[in-house]
Formats: C-alpha cells, sequence, structure tokens
C-alpha cells in the first residue's frame, strides 16, 4: 500500500514494530511489575480495618394522635422539609441513643453509639433511613433495628402523652358545662342547657376518639425495612481490588520498560 510503501509509513511501522520487540524482550519485567503490584493491593486490602453497613427504613406520619381526635392538623404538616429535619433529630437524639444501649445492654457510650449511625432522610416520602457502620456485620444490623424501634418507642410514648394531655383538658371541659336546671326554667336557661348538652356530647365524642387511637398508638411510624447483616464490607469486593492493581501495574512497568 503507499502507506506502507512511503517513508513515513515505513517509519511508523517501524516504529510499531520496535516497540513490540520491546515488550517482548522485557515481558519478565513486565509480568513481575504487575504481579508485585496486585500483591501489595491484595495486602493492602485484607490488612485493611473492614467496617459493614446495614440500613433499616421507618416511615413516619406528621400527624399526631390527638391531632387526628380533634380533627386539627399540626404545626408542621405546611413544611414537610421542617418536619422531616426534626424526625431525623428524634432518631439520633441522645434519648433514643440511650434506649438502645439499654435494649442490647452495650457499654458503649451514647456518643460512641451515635457515631457508629447516621440518619437520613428520604427526599421524595417521609421514610427515615437508619443507618449503622461497625466492624461487624451483625452488630451492624443489630444497630439499625434497634434504633429504628426505640425511635418509634419514643414516638409513641411522645403521642401517647399528648393523648393523656389532650384527654385530661376534655374532661376538665366536660365538668365545667354541668349547669343547674332550675325546675321551672326560662327560655334563656332552656336553651343554654341545650347548648352545653350538645356540647357535653361533642366533647365525649372526641374522648372515645381518643380512647381509640391509644388502644391502637404506634406514635405514626412504621418499620418498612427491617436490616440485614451485609455480606461484604465498605470499600469494594477482592475482585475491584485486583483489577485495579492490574490496570495500576501495567501502567507502572509500561512506563519502566519505555523509560
Amino acid at each position: 500500500s503507499k502507506l506502507v510503501s512511503s517513508p513515513e509509513g515505513r517509519g511508523r511501522g517501524q516504529g510499531l514494530a520496535d516497540d513490540l520487540a520491546i515488550l517482548r524482550s522485557r515481558w519478565r519485567l513486565i509480568a513481575g511489575v504487575v504481579l508485585a503490584t496486585m500483591l501489595v493491593f491484595v495486602i493492602a486490602h485484607e490488612h485493611k480495618a473492614k467496617s459493614y453497613t446495614a440500613t433499616a427504613s421507618v416511615a413516619f406520619q406528621n400527624n399526631t394522635l390527638s391531632g387526628a381526635a380533634l380533627n386539627i392538623a399540626t404545626a408542621g404538616s405546611s413544611e414537610p422539609q421542617r418536619e422531616a429535619d426534626t424526625e431525623v433529630l428524634i432518631a439520633h437524639s441522645a434519648e433514643v441513643a440511650q434506649a438502645v444501649r439499654s435494649q442490647l445492654k452495650l457499654r458503649s457510650t451514647t456518643n460512641e453509639l451515635l457515631g457508629e449511625v447516621k440518619v437520613e432522610a428520604a427526599p421524595t416520602a417521609d421514610v427515615l433511613n437508619v443507618i449503622a457502620t461497625t466492624p461487624n456485620p451483625q452488630a451492624s444490623a443489630l444497630l439499625a433495628n434497634a434504633f429504628a424501634t426505640q425511635y418509634i418507642a419514643f414516638r409513641t410514648n411522645a403521642q401517647l402523652a399528648g393523648v393523656a394531655a389532650a384527654t385530661t383538658k376534655i374532661q376538665r371541659q366536660i365538668a365545667s358545662l354541668h349547669v343547674a336546671t332550675p325546675e321551672h326554667p326560662t327560655p334563656a336557661q332552656t336553651e343554654r342547657a341545650a347548648l352545653a348538652q350538645t356540647e357535653r356530647a361533642t366533647l365525649e365524642q372526641t374522648l372515645e376518639r381518643l380512647g381509640s387511637l391509644q388502644a391502637v398508638a404506634s406514635g405514626g411510624a412504621n418499620i418498612i425495612g427491617s436490616a440485614t447483616a451485609p455480606t461484604s464490607p465498605n470499600g469494594g469486593s477482592l475482585s475491584a481490588t485486583l483489577a485495579i492493581g492490574l490496570l495500576v501495574g501495567l501502567a507502572i512497568a509500561f512506563s519502566l520498560v519505555f523509560l
């Protein structure tokens, strides 16, 4: 062809042939450098401190039990991002960590537990992801599930406390509606008594709703995904490490040969 027959083509072909000849003559050096590099990467991978991550997911609701019984909206319902941030702070609070410490009978301090766990709010749903990272896969799963469970328990207790407060308030309102009706009431007295009776009936219905909600209280949160023990550590698998070692070894070997 014209390319091969021309001086430029012959020069390129000769240069490629020279490069291949260099590689063939130095194949032992290339193989040795590649194998040594891969061995270094494998040793580093095996001696690196391993960590395992497990995640539990919890769905939460913004409304409260007392608010649902009274048919009112919560103050944060119009600001979903602020509400989600509040739930993240609750799930990652010292109170929840202390409850986890008691549940799992751990010697770690609450600050150490909080350092092993982070909580993130899903961007498009009322869901919290509780992410635990420890040197042990089973411990990571246990810790993530315990934080999710104690977060729900914290919310439940707070909701029940709200129900109790609302119940006491309504009971006082009912007691204050007691109106003594004379034997021969005036029309105005009769009207006031009828209004009080109607309001009393409404409040008693609210009490019944509060009692029903209290019986099935779950804090408005439920675990929708329990954490399971991870099967591989963080930071990549051994096969990925070998592939990286191969590429780095080839780069070093070719640099040495052509230098």
